[in-house]
């Protein structure tokens, strides 16, 4: 499985949680298929426990982001199986300039401990209403999966 992506996207802070927010539509690629993010999702970075910042960085290095919304969006949506997910975010990190050896903790620590994250709860099902609101309201919503 190849995954890639074209461009960087434009983040910013979304509100006092330390959340992002994408400040512009982006889209990575899983072998041919194009999967996009629409401008407006917010993520709360890559869920890292701060005693292992030192280690492996914060969630909010930008290292971490990229693969953090893909990952994040994957899990909220289920567009693919949680280990298509777990792929996606550590080829990301990896192309982001993310160590070998951080992401591959990373990705062990998402495979492994991920399950709970994986089945949505109350308050994913809620984002996932915003998220369609949103999807809904773009311009472009034809280029956007079905969630």
């Amino acid at each position: 499985m190849v995954i890639k992506y074209d461009f960087i996207p434009q983040r910013k802070k979304a509100n006092k949680k330390g959340h992002i927010e994408l400040a512009e539509d982006w889209y990575f690629k899983i072998d041919d298929r194009v999967i996009w993010i629409p401008k407006g999702y917010v993520c709360d970075g890559a869920s890292i426990p701060r005693a292992f910042w030192s280690i492996v960085g914060s969630p909010f290095d930008p290292e971490n982001e990229i693969g953090a919304f893909a990952h994040d969006y994957l899990y909220l949506t289920h567009l693919t199986n949680k280990k298509v997910a777990d792929e996606v975010a550590f080829q990301l990190w990896r192309q982001a300039g993310k160590g070998l050896w951080a992401a591959r903790t990373m990705w062990f620590a998402v495979s492994k401990f991920g399950g709970s994250a994986w089945k949505n709860n109350d308050e994913d099902e809620k984002s996932l209403i915003e998220l369609r609101i949103l999807i809904d309201s773009h311009p472009e919503k034809e280029k956007f999966d079905k969630v």
